[in-house]
């Protein structure tokens, strides 16, 4: 049986096995309402609160979390790894926190929006990250990230990324060919693109063919063509002025491409299980240390 809503000093308290939404009566019912999700908690659907606090992990919400009115979302430190498989947004802010460096602490299974602040440390995104304040530490994503006035990547891996005032530390793998600011660019790390690596194959010893991007590959676009069909000027930090073979770039670019989308794909359709989404971002975590060494 479902456990009860149990009401405590900080609000409600979800401790136990849930097999339905945890969803307030009305949208009036939000305003205030705290609820406090402990270690070992699962929830069989979605999750939708003013504030939520997961204590510390694990924790398992077969459905999306959403915070509003004012909406905030805060992943305290754990150990163990907990999943949430559906999207996170928020009116306010999403913080996760990590003091344990290796590997996936914390999986989110769908894009990641925040009105205000995200800052994530050792999570793996199976979706875009879009807020406009965007700080990301030692990160998987399997997508687009989008700091629309900062965005700060230290050890991160990602598809591209567009921000506002952008600032990189630590090392920057990019997936794709390059990636954009508007306002600024501050390199403190390694950026590598590595559209040439073979994903698919051995990532230990495999092709990496990385390559590295300084601010000498930096090139002003007035025009960045968006799918909203609108544009905007900023600045390209991009590896294809150097590409020698261009029909093997563009050939290994499309395979490694068709291999996430058709990996993120078959995930997503079993509901992501856990065995094989420890696979994949086993791979992942250790071509990002690849290209850190």
């Amino acid at each position: 049986m479902s456990n009860p809503l149990t009401k405590d000093a900080f609000g409600v308290t979800l401790e136990g096995h849930y097999r339905r939404s945890v969803l307030p009566e009305s949208i009036e019912g939000l305003t205030g309402k705290d609820r406090i999700v402990c270690p070992g908690t699962i929830v069989d659907g979605s999750l939708c609160s003013s504030k939520i606090v997961f204590e510390s992990t694990p924790f398992t919400i077969n459905g999306s979390v959403l915070a509003i009115n004012p909406g905030t979302i805060r992943f305290n430190r754990g150990r163990q790894l907990g999943i949430i498989r559906g999207p996170v947004a928020a009116d306010g802010s999403i913080v996760a926190e990590s003091e344990f460096e290796g590997g996936t602490k914390l999986r989110l299974c769908g894009d990641v929006a925040a009105g205000s602040k995200i800052k994530l440390e050792s999570t793996v995104v199976y979706g875009n990250v879009i807020g406009d304040e965007v700080r990301l530490k030692d990160c998987i994503v399997v997508g687009v990230i989008h700091g629309k006035s900062l965005l700060q990547m230290e050890n991160v891996l990602c598809f591209w990324f567009l921000g506002g005032n952008v600032q990189l530390s630590g090392v920057t793998g990019l997936l794709f060919w390059g990636s954009a600011a508007q306002e600024s660019l501050q390199l403190n790390g390694n950026v590598y693109c590595l559209p040439l690596a073979d994903l698919a194959g051995d990532i230990d010893s495999g092709d990496l063919s990385r390559i590295a991007l300084t601010k000498d590959d930096l090139r002003y676009n007035p025009e960045l063509k968006l799918a909203s069909n609108t544009s905007l000027p900023v600045s390209m930090l991009a590896c294809y002025d150097r590409v020698i073979n261009l029909d093997l770039f563009q050939e290994r670019l499309k395979q490694n491409v068709a291999w996430l989308e058709q990996t993120a794909m078959d995930l997503a359709f079993d509901r992501f299980p856990d065995e094989r989404c420890a696979a994949f971002e086993t791979r992942m975590w250790r071509l990002l240390a690849r290209i850190r060494a």
